[in-house]
């Protein structure tokens, strides 16, 4: 959607223009995903650093003598540290040059004085229910809420903004999927990407190629706003919602109204969700009705 609005209001409507903005922009969005996934690790295992800091004051109490460790050596922390594809992902990019030790330490610290660290560090054999809870806490209340690392990113990736919002909601999903038996099923941002980039390429194809045809679908489900009169944002997610709708027959609708809602929600303008989630429900039910979305696979039209 980025790419798309960013050669429309350049005034590039060539298509290769646009592939290899698309091309950067996913490049950048790794290096950011990666860098997340460092920090998040970085943070649980300072927590061995923080461990021999205390054991080396001269007078210690028993509680700097038996340090809680357990956040350090969770699985999910060692299934991320330990992966192979991750690993040679941050050798590629070079991620640890975004390193900064200090916010690792001063986010460290913003856990350990949290109500949530000190009841999971009460807990003397925590769970993977446990581990969910307080890596969930780093997430929502350190990424999502302190701007130190934003800041300290900004001048590397100019999307940072954006993609820390979007990075951050597949972190979460992905630790709350996170399975004991199939430790595999962690979605680490970039394990599938050769699938997301025929995706996302052929999605940007249809959408710039076909602007124009969409336009004239659009246009009479507009209940008196005149096309001129839309936010571009909303008009670009239209387009490309009605692509998805009819050109991806294993991509569910309720998936693509889901998404494209989401969009509208921190891109458009506030009255943007309603309006476009109208609009798309009309041409979703007729499309339908003239068989033009056909979803292979059950329950794909559900």
């Amino acid at each position: 959607m980025q790419t798309i609005y960013a050669s429309e209001i350049g005034g590039e409507q060539d298509l290769v223009f646009a592939e290899k903005m698309l091309q950067e922009n996913v490049d950048r969005t790794i290096e950011i995903n990666l860098v997340y996934l460092l920090y998040f690790v970085e943070i649980a295992r300072y927590v061995f650093i923080y461990a021999d800091m205390q054991k080396s004051k001269y007078l210690l109490t028993e509680e700097e003598k038996n340090i809680n460790t357990n956040i350090g050596k969770s699985t999910i922390v060692n299934y991320i540290h330990d992966n192979p594809i991750f690993n040679k992902i941050v050798k590629k990019y070079r991620t640890h040059q975004h390193l900064d030790e200090s916010i690792v330490k001063d986010y460290f610290f913003k856990l350990l004085e949290s109500a949530e660290y000190k009841k999971y560090t009460s807990i003397a054999e925590p769970t993977i229910d446990d581990d969910k809870e307080v890596f969930q806490y780093i997430i929502k209340k350190i990424f999502g809420k302190e701007e130190d690392l934003i800041n300290h990113l900004e001048s590397y990736f100019i999307n940072v903004y954006d993609d820390t919002e979007l990075i951050c909601f597949s972190l979460k999903r992905s630790i709350k999927n996170f399975n004991l038996n199939n430790k595999t099923n962690f979605e680490l941002g970039f394990d599938d990407w050769e699938e997301e980039r025929e995706y996302a390429f052929d999605l940007l194809r249809l959408t710039i190629n076909k602007s124009q045809e969409y336009d004239k679908i659009i246009e009479p489900k507009l209940k008196g706003w005149e096309t001129e009169r839309i936010a571009k944002t909303d008009l670009i997610i239209l387009k490309m919602a009605i692509g998805e709708m009819l050109n991806f027959p294993t991509i569910p609708l309720k998936v693509t109204m889901n998404e494209y809602i989401d969009l509208c929600k921190m891109y458009s303008p506030p009255k943007s969700k309603e309006f476009v989630n109208g609009v798309l429900d009309r041409l979703m039910k007729e499309f339908t009705a003239e068989n033009k979305i056909l979803k292979s696979g059950r329950g794909l039209q559900d």
